[in-house]
């Protein structure tokens, strides 16, 4: 989901209650409508991709440490 929204902005609010084969499906189709040029090997969006992973690793530490 980070790719695809690093290439579109397409945020998902809620995970599907599918089963993994019917999510595996879902992004598939995600990644061809809208991370084409990942698909095609341009590798740009790749930072915008880590800074989420990074965010979303410092929203989860805040919350431990938190007790949420």
């Amino acid at each position: 989901m980070d790719v695809i929204y690093s290439c579109s902005r397409i945020r998902v609010k809620v995970k599907p209650n599918i089963s993994q084969l019917q999510q595996i499906q879902v992004l598939a189709a995600l990644l061809v409508t809208y991370a084409r040029p990942i698909l095609n090997g341009q590798h740009s969006s790749f930072f915008e991709v880590n800074r989420q992973i990074e965010l979303r690793s410092e929203l989860l530490r805040a919350n431990r440490v938190a007790g949420v």
